[in-house]
């Protein structure tokens, strides 16, 4: 499909870019269970300290025991319908 490139490239004012970009230092928020043991729950605040290829570490700044506690977070990939990549 010829307009999903196009699609991506829009910008309007309250919508998130098709692309983020973070850098390391800044405040993100999980948004999906991953290891609830490890703290890693939907809504659970994060500092990035590193940021690799294929993971990234990340200390915990929200949560009852977690706070303070180093974890690496592999990146995901999402693929939609026919092959297109999300992110």
């Amino acid at each position: 499909m010829e307009c999903i490139p196009r699609l991506n490239c829009l910008k309007f004012n309250g919508v998130p870019n098709h692309e983020l970009h973070v850098k390391v230092g800044c405040p993100v928020m999980l948004m999906r269970n991953m290891d609830s043991s490890s703290g890693l729950c939907n809504g659970t605040f994060l500092i990035l300290t590193k940021l690799g290829n294929r993971i990234i570490e990340a200390k915990i700044i929200t949560g009852a025991k977690n706070i303070g506690k180093i974890v690496y977070i592999p990146r995901i990939r999402g693929e939609g319908q026919e092959g297109s990549h999300f992110g």
